[in-house]
């Protein structure tokens, strides 16, 4: 019952997003530290980030290609439409809604190839987590 409580204080969302929420703040208070999701990795690349997921291939995303997979994380998370299947072929990645999660794919259409499905958080948590490895990247 308290938990129900403690959702509604932060807006009438369900338990898993009342926590994500929770960390996210926490985090950015710096009381604990900023979350990281269990099997993608994400690390500065050459030109730009490489990010892999579970223990697939590191897949290069270019500055440009890496906030365009961050604008369509938020873009699927935020939607209240139904919204298609997308292939980005030039970014390398596919991503469409399931249910309410989001489908990731990197590399897209690659024999290689790994899927993850997200929750809204989770999604969200990854694009936060994309544009802050982008920060650190510097291009010369």
């Amino acid at each position: 019952m308290q938990l129900r409580t403690i959702a509604q204080a932060f807006g009438g969302k369900n338990l898993a997003e009342t926590f994500g929420q929770m960390i996210r703040e926490l985090a950015h208070a710096g009381v604990i530290d900023s979350p990281s999701i269990p099997n993608i990795d994400i690390k500065a690349a050459p030109d730009g980030l490489a990010i892999r997921f579970d223990e697939g291939s590191y897949v290069a995303f270019t500055p440009p290609a890496a906030k365009c997979l961050i604008a369509r994380l938020r873009e699927y998370v935020s939607s209240k439409e139904k919204l298609p299947l997308m292939i980005d072929s030039t970014s390398n990645f596919m991503i469409a809604r399931k249910v309410r999660s989001v489908k990731v794919t990197i590399p897209a259409l690659s024999n290689d190839s790994i899927t993850k499905v997200l929750s809204p958080d989770l999604a969200s948590d990854l694009a936060d987590l994309i544009e802050a490895a982008l920060e650190n990247v510097t291009t010369d």
